[in-house]
Formats: structure tokens, C-alpha cells, sequence
């Protein structure tokens, strides 16, 4: 990686998604496989990136590197002004000779991984990109220093900064040691532990964690046998509030099934959410039914212990809670829909996850995601 001005590339492996809008005609060269764009094209708003559709699919496509410092406020972890010791040239001697000038740039630190450094604060594009999973260590050097190198590959170029004070230093120090760390989870892992993360901070924000709730399924009775003659139930329990789900084991072939769990629910807003408790049979190797309900509003369980029989309700057609992130965009008759991600989806697997994905409809024009397994704030490319 180096300054854009001195003539490299700039190579970001996560950072700004390119911003997609369908293009109609001849278009120009697709960037990615090099051949003619005569329909179907894609091209970047944000750095006019023309690509094929098929192309943009698969996937594993450079970030947009066309990015302000005004664009990376959503992922921004630490910014401050460094000074960066520029990368050793080559004399006529054919030795390397340091050059002693020190270049003050403004550098972002980002949550995916990446330290962006512009020219200032205002500067339109990034001056170079340092990717932190690249790299395997960051230490303290004397006069407020900060060296990023791999020790394993000594090729990767090595980057000496400067802060302003030592506080500054071993702010910055700590910080990238601990994405050094992330990024070793991998790109997709660490975009997902990005997200979850993001999922965690809006969750506690819709919260209200006044108090906990502490349920215990004790047992049921007088469960009806199953279609097949003869057959006694097996059953289970899913409990719900706000956010959070529990499942309790099956007792198999029993009419009466004592159960005897305690649980403990503590992310729900008290004055809004319900609780819920789903007796379902399992039937093995078909879908599972819903045997029954209980509801009750969290507000009106108050304080109390209720310990009795509770009597089943009608079970819904259809348990359905969470939200789904879409950017819709209608440019005359063309309509863009793209999905971004998912919070808070109902366990429907007996591991208390799923396997989600999304369907988009428009006239007789159907689309399908990608299915991101045993997750319940599924993450959208």
C-alpha cells in the first residue's frame, strides 16, 4: 500500500461497498473480466465502477476507494492527525535510503480492519490505505512512535507513525492490536462480528433492562395424540420476550410431560413486550405444529409469582418478529431493491437459530438471497 500521488494502486479489502445502480445499454469495459459491457451492466454512483452483472454476483470485488473522511464517520473507531515516515527509496547506489521529512496526514481507524490516511480533513479520496490484516504486530517505539509490521512476511512494507503525545500513542496502539486480533477471524467472520456487534448496541438502546424474568416449565397435561392412531405426543416449549428465546428438550411419547426447566429473560422493554410460550410436537421427520399458546404482557406480571396451570390459546398461524434493512431505489420504470440485513429474527431450528433468507417480488419477477446459516441477524452482501 502506498500514497495515491506516487503513482500504486489503491487496494482495499474491506471498506466502502460499492453503491450499485442497474446502467441500460453499452456501457464500456467491465472492470472485473475486461470484456464489453452491452447490457445487463452495473455501475458504482460513488466512483463510477462499470461492471457485468454476472461479474458483480461472484462476489470477491475491490471496495470503492472514492471515499471522503465524512464516509467513514459510521465506522470510524479513532481519528486524530499522525505523522507518517515515508517509505524508504532507492539511492543511485542501488541501497535504501530513508527519507528524513515526515508527512502529516489525517488518519481514520475504522471497524472493518482498515487505517485510511488523507492529505487533511477535507480531502475528497484517501491519499492510501493500511489494511490491518496484513499485519501481525504493532508496538511502542521511543519519541511517541508507532511501528506496524508482519513479522512473518518481511516484504509487507512497514509503517512508522508519530502521534502527538503518548496518551495518543497508546490509544492508537491499543486499538490496532486488538483489530489485528479481529482481523484473524477472516473477512466474512469479521463482517458478521461487525454486524452483531451493531445488532448488540441497537438492542441495548431499545431496551429497558429494568428487571430479569425468570420462567420455569414445569410440566403440561392432557396433550391430544398425534393424526397417527394410537401415537402419544412428543412435545416442546419455546419461550419469547423482546429479544431473546429459549427451547426447552422434547419429552417424547408422553401425554403428560414434566419438563421442570428454569430460564432467565432479561432483554425486553417492559412497557411494550410480550411473553410468550409455545407448546409445539415434534414430529421428527415432518415440520413440527404448534400445540398452543400463552400470552401475557410483561407490564401486567408486575412483581408477582405466578405459579399455577395456565390454559393454551389458540396458537397463530404464524409467529413472525424482527426487521428487515432495505434500500429501495425507482429510476422510471427500473426498480432497485437492495437488501442489506436483518435484526432480531424468531428461532425456528431447534439450536435457537435459523437459516434466513429473503424473497423480493415484483410482478411476476421473483428474486432470492443468498442463505446465511444459523444466524438471527443475518448480514447481506
Amino acid at each position: 500500500f502506498g500514497d495515491m500521488n506516487r503513482g500504486n494502486s489503491l487496494d482495499i479489502l474491506v471498506g466502502i461497498p460499492h453503491l450499485w445502480s442497474a446502467s441500460s445499454g453499452i456501457t464500456g469495459e467491465c472492470k472485473y473480466c475486461r470484456k464489453l459491457i452491452l447490457s445487463g451492466g452495473y455501475s458504482c454512483e460513488i466512483c463510477s465502477f462499470p461492471i457485468h452483472k454476472q461479474c458483480m454476483l461472484k462476489g470477491d470485488i475491490s471496495s470503492c476507494g472514492n471515499v471522503a473522511p465524512h464516509q467513514l464517520e459510521h465506522r470510524t473507531r479513532l481519528a486524530n492527525f499522525l505523522e507518517k515516515r515515508p517509505p524508504k527509496i532507492l539511492s543511485k547506489a542501488r541501497s535504501a535510503v530513508s527519507r528524513t521529512k515526515w508527512q502529516r496526514r489525517w488518519f481514520v481507524l475504522t471497524r472493518d480492519c482498515n487505517i485510511f490516511y488523507f492529505k487533511d480533513k477535507t480531502s475528497a479520496a484517501p491519499r492510501g490505505v493500511i489494511s490491518l490484516t496484513k499485519y501481525t504486530t504493532v508496538e511502542t517505539r521511543e519519541k511517541k512512535k508507532i511501528r506496524l509490521y508482519n513479522e512473518d512476511d518481511p516484504t509487507i512494507r512497514e509503517f512508522i507513525l508519530k502521534a502527538d503525545s503518548t496518551e495518543l500513542q497508546a490509544l492508537w496502539v491499543a486499538q490496532i492490536r486488538k483489530l489485528i486480533e479481529e482481523g484473524k477471524k477472516g473477512i466474512l467472520g469479521l463482517a458478521q462480528s461487525l454486524h452483531t456487534r451493531q445488532v448488540d448496541r441497537r438492542k441495548n438502546e431499545r431496551c429497558q433492562i429494568a428487571h430479569k424474568l425468570s420462567v420455569k416449565i414445569s410440566e403440561g397435561k392432557n396433550f391430544p395424540p398425534t393424526s397417527l392412531r394410537s401415537a402419544l405426543p412428543s412435545v416442546y416449549c419455546i419461550i419469547s420476550c423482546g429479544y431473546e428465546f429459549r427451547q426447552t428438550l422434547t419429552i417424547w411419547n408422553n401425554q403428560n410431560p414434566v419438563w421442570d426447566e428454569e430460564y432467565e429473560l432479561n432483554e425486553f422493554n417492559t412497557e411494550r413486550d410480550t411473553f410468550r410460550c409455545f407448546v409445539v410436537e415434534d414430529h421428527l421427520l415432518l415440520t413440527d405444529s404448534d400445540l398452543g399458546i400463552v400470552e401475557k404482557p410483561v407490564a401486567a406480571l408486575g412483581f408477582d409469582v405466578h405459579n399455577k396451570w395456565f390454559p393454551l390459546q389458540q396458537p397463530p398461524a404464524q409467529h413472525v418478529t424482527g426487521d428487515i434493512h432495505l434500500k429501495i431505489t425507482k429510476k422510471g420504470a427500473a426498480l432497485t431493491v437492495k437488501v442489506l440485513e436483518c435484526n432480531f429474527l424468531a428461532a425456528q431450528d431447534p439450536n435457537g437459530k435459523s437459516d434466513p433468507y429473503v424473497t423480493l417480488t415484483y410482478g411476476k419477477t421473483k428474486k432470492k438471497t443468498q442463505i446465511i446459516k444459523r444466524n438471527l441477524n443475518p448480514f447481506f452482501w
